[in-house]
């Protein structure tokens, strides 16, 4: 993804989403309210804590134009809107 780069998050139960950091086009990570090893959980309502999440969001990615990222920050979980 040329916005941000995902890598799979593992804990004692399996997947717990995707450690999120900046892409190629870093500026937009910077200009959000993201941070560099917040873990996603859901993408535009999408559970990320499945295997089958990230393959939804691929197939949907290029007709998006806005994303709605619930991540976890530590014990906190927060809502991020970011408008493409």
């Amino acid at each position: 993804m040329k916005y941000f780069t995902l890598s799979q998050t593992l804990g004692e139960k399996g997947l717990i989403g995707y450690r999120i950091g900046p892409g190629n086009y870093s500026r937009l990570f910077d200009e959000s309210s993201l941070q560099a090893g917040d873990v996603a959980v859901r993408f535009n309502g999408t559970d990320l804590t499945t295997a089958s999440g990230m393959n939804l969001i691929l197939q949907r990615l290029s007709a998006t134009s806005a994303i709605n990222l619930t991540v976890q920050r530590g014990n906190q979980f927060h809502d991020i809107y970011i408008s493409l």
